[in-house]
């Protein structure tokens, strides 16, 4: 629901006397790109609890079932939770600001309280001691054969799932087998792998979303990466307001913060290659990475191909 500019001046005053407020979020990194939203709102520090999503997940789930007051935002990339979540009544409606309704938020929402605030380009990334640059999958394939490899877990997300189902519809029917057939470990998250590809435990990492890796390469560790220039995929996040949100004018200001062009300079910035709804500087265009939301890949898709596909050879 788009406020008037009085009501949206009365909730920013609120906002600010209510004195923080709480994040979960999945996202590595994050809290340098929020630093952005205290420095214009000093006021309201934010506080990150950050976990891999299915632990997020379940502590949401926890609270959620007994009423207990912990985030006031959350922000992960399990489409399916939000949408279940939403169904539920799990969410505080969503005011949407001024400057929001102007760059046509209300369309993008189209009646959800969740936004889709950015999406991350799955990348494949290496050790740059024992491992080289490829253009793609297929490449990939070719020299990794006397690699060891670090594999994300097919069956933790949508997103995970929709991203092999893309590679084996472009590179065939036995694309799993002969990925199952190289020197692989699962990693249930992207913080084990990454740091496994650092410490040089494995020599590449594949269906990775960039952030930990960047941050470790930050760091000086020897890791790079590089987007397949084919049959790619991006890791959805949305963001919602509980609630329950104890601090719920704060939570709103805060999600409309994600989806302002500050918000998306911030992702640019700290999360490339990311695209988002508002376009800004360094962005990929909207709509240019597939995610499972835009493309049709349902929770029934993801279990069917878990259980046909996946789980076979590396559940």
């Amino acid at each position: 629901m788009a406020a008037s500019d009085t009501e949206w001046n009365a909730l920013v005053d609120a906002a600010k006397s209510e004195g923080g407020l709480v994040v979960y979020s999945s996202l590595s990194g994050v809290e340098i790109s929020f630093e952005k939203f205290e420095q214009a709102y000093p006021e309201i520090p934010v506080t990150v609890e950050r976990a891999p999503t299915s632990d997020l997940i379940t502590r949401l789930d926890q609270e959620g079932a007994v009423n207990a007051q912990g985030a006031d935002v959350t922000m992960h990339s399990q489409s399916g939770w939000f949408d279940t979540s939403n169904e539920a009544s799990r969410f505080a409606a969503l005011k949407v600001g001024p400057e929001q309704a102007a760059a046509g938020w209300e369309k993008h929402l189209a009646g959800q309280s969740y936004p889709f605030v950015f999406s991350n380009a799955y990348i494949v990334g290496y050790n740059t001691k024992t491992g080289r640059p490829v253009k793609n999958m297929s490449e990939f394939l070719d020299v990794a054969a006397n690699a060891k490899i670090g594999i994300i877990d097919g069956e933790i997300s949508t997103a995970q799932s929709f991203l092999y189902s893309r590679w084996q519809k472009e590179y065939g029917d036995d694309f799993l087998k002969r990925l199952a057939g190289l020197d692989y470990t699962v990693y249930s998250s992207n913080v084990p792998l990454a740091q496994g590809l650092a410490a040089g435990e494995i020599d590449y990492g594949i269906g990775l979303a960039p952030s930990t890796v960047l941050d470790l390469k930050g760091e000086g560790a020897p890791v790079d990466y590089i987007v397949p220039d084919e049959a790619t995929s991006g890791v959805p996040y949305h963001a919602a307001v509980l609630n329950n949100a104890p601090h719920p004018n704060a939570a709103q200001l805060f999600v409309n913060w994600l989806m302002s062009k500050d918000g998306a300079g911030q992702f640019v910035a700290h999360h490339s290659p990311a695209s988002t709804p508002v376009a800004t500087t360094g962005s990929i265009p909207w709509g240019q990475i597939p995610t499972p939301e835009d493309s049709g890949w349902t929770q029934q898709n993801h279990d069917e191909f878990i259980k046909s596909e996946w789980a076979p050879l590396f559940g």
